[in-house]
């Protein structure tokens, strides 16, 4: 059987098409990107392109 190429992560988002910050707080930045905050400090943007959190 042939193996599918990975295609990176899975999309993160809710069933309303918005960004899943898994209970995390979140805010939105002068350019438009949102940020979220994990419990250790460090912070995630959502890639809107690719609907997915990406560490910062």
């Amino acid at each position: 059987m042939r193996e599918l190429p990975n295609l990176g992560p899975e999309p993160q988002i809710l069933a309303d098409g918005s960004p899943d910050s898994e209970g995390l707080p979140t805010t939105t930045d002068d350019d438009g990107v949102l940020w979220r905050q994990n419990a250790d400090g460090a912070m995630d943007w959502w890639d809107q392109e690719m609907r997915v959190w990406h560490r910062w």
